[in-house]
């Protein structure tokens, strides 16, 4: 059916991507966004899957800006249909503020996360600092400032919630461990870089 087809034309272009090859990806991202929006329509949550691979095709060929919009495109969507909490509306408001970080623009990527930060205490009554997937972004924005200290202190904190939650052999545990080790790189500190890449191999 068409939904599973929306899907097969989405991997062909994931794997064209992949390999670099952003004609064929586009193709596929196109072929896919036209499926959905003739056969659900413009506004339905299926739409966003297409969007946001469009996004990534305009940030792998340097059109950041229209990457950009595709990001917050997708996160239109989604928020209208599933509000602020949700996993997916999550993520792709974190792939707007990693191209606010891309473009340089650090206070508009400082804005989107206290925003959300305001949105989820809201909804939630807690703080957003203990999402790791939140938390290595606002490190992101730390390291893309410089500030890497306080990214480190960051990157570490989530990691202790991620081991405690749910063991340290966790994935994204490894690609905290990672990031860690790429600001320490940045720093120069390579003993420190090494340890913990090395970690994030052994996980």
């Amino acid at each position: 059916d068409n939904y599973q087809l929306c899907n097969l034309y989405g991997m062909i272009g994931d794997y064209w991507l992949s390999q670099c090859n952003f004609e064929q990806a586009k193709y596929y991202y196109d072929l896919q966004y036209d499926i959905v929006s003739d056969t659900y329509g413009d506004e339905h949550y299926f739409l966003a899957d297409p969007v946001s691979s469009l996004g990534a095709y305009h940030l792998n060929v340097g059109e950041m800006y229209e990457g950009l919009e595709k990001a917050k495109q997708a996160y239109n969507i989604l928020s209208s249909h599933f509000g602020i909490g949700h996993k997916e509306t999550l993520f792709a408001l974190l792939r707007v503020c990693s191209s606010y970080i891309t473009l340089g623009k650090f206070d508009d990527a400082d804005a989107v996360l206290k925003d959300l930060s305001k949105s989820l205490e809201k909804e939630f009554g807690k703080e957003i600092w203990d999402n790791p997937s939140i938390m290595q972004m606002q490190a992101h924005l730390h390291q893309s400032r410089g500030e890497h200290q306080a990214a480190i202190a960051i990157i570490k904190e989530a990691i202790e919630i991620l081991e405690k939650d749910f063991g340290p052999m966790h994935s994204n545990t490894m690609q905290l461990y990672k990031s860690l080790g790429e600001i320490y790189m940045d720093l120069c500190d390579f003993k420190s870089a090494m340890e913990y890449t090395d970690i994030s191999i052994s996980i």
